[in-house]
């Protein structure tokens, strides 16, 4: 998927995992931002392992990515509060 989440706009979805949606319990979660760095409120947010609870944003630079176990760790956006738009490619 494409994803561009705008300035100053509001998170689309709430905290779920995949498996919510009832994707493949062996998927894999790969999330490229193409913007040239992206961090907290523009950013993905996910926990460490499933159910921990202990969100974090991913705070990645330009020509890096992320892989993570959406399937089973709950993740999601907030509110684009910052001045820069965020596109990223998502890869399951």
């Amino acid at each position: 998927s494409l994803r561009v989440h705008l300035p100053q706009t509001t998170a689309l979805g709430v905290p779920h995992t995949d498996s919510d949606y009832f994707h493949q319990p062996g998927e894999i979660n790969f999330w490229f931002p193409v913007n040239e760095t992206v961090g907290g409120e523009n950013s993905l947010f996910c926990e460490s392992v499933s159910k921990k609870g202990d969100f974090h944003s991913f705070d990645v630079r330009y020509g890096a990515g992320v892989r993570f176990y959406g399937n089973k760790c709950r993740h999601y956006t907030v509110r684009n509060g910052s001045d820069r738009t965020r596109v990223s490619l998502d890869i399951r």
